[in-house]
């Protein structure tokens, strides 16, 4: 894709092999995935792409999906049914309006600094036919694995 591709984050994604290729290195944290699945907060990991590669039992659950592996490759806003996600060819962050976006701008931070970022998000999202308004905080972490850098994503609904 070219910088024409976005109207706002990088519109880059890897192809669905080399999805699968880093969430069996996710996986390979034995230890950790299971404390993840059972935290009340939606918690996803994406890549330097922004896509998914694995998600925890609540966020799986909050997006009607029976499996993680279901939405793998995705971006968290296309899997939330963000309004935005689908408003650009290039998906979720790739919109005029993600500009404006605390979830995807607090990511951003993250992968600039390389540190602990905190943020909130309002997103409108499709629920039912409807037009939802749903509030984040949004805590977005740098995460080694091997030779590559993932981001622990843990969203935290405000009610």
């Amino acid at each position: 894709m070219t910088e024409s591709d976005t109207d706002f984050a990088l519109a880059e994604r890897l192809d669905i092999d080399e999805i699968y290729l880093q969430t069996i290195k996710v996986l390979g944290l034995r230890k950790v995935l299971p404390v993840l699945n059972v935290l009340p907060n939606m918690v996803v990991i994406i890549n330097q792409q922004r896509q998914v590669v694995f998600a925890n039992y609540s966020f799986t659950k909050m997006i009607g999906k029976e499996r993680f592996e279901d939405g793998l490759g995705e971006r968290p806003g296309e899997l939330i049914d963000c309004i935005h996600a689908h408003t650009h060819i290039s998906g979720c962050g790739t919109a005029e309006d993600c500009r404006y976006c605390g979830a995807v701008l607090t990511v951003l931070k993250t992968q600039e600094t390389g540190e602990t970022e905190e943020g909130e998000a309002l997103l409108t999202v499709k629920k039912n036919g409807k037009h939802v308004e749903l509030s984040f905080n949004i805590i977005a972490n740098p995460l080694p694995i091997e030779d590559q850098v993932f981001y622990l994503v843990v969203m935290t609904e405000v009610k």
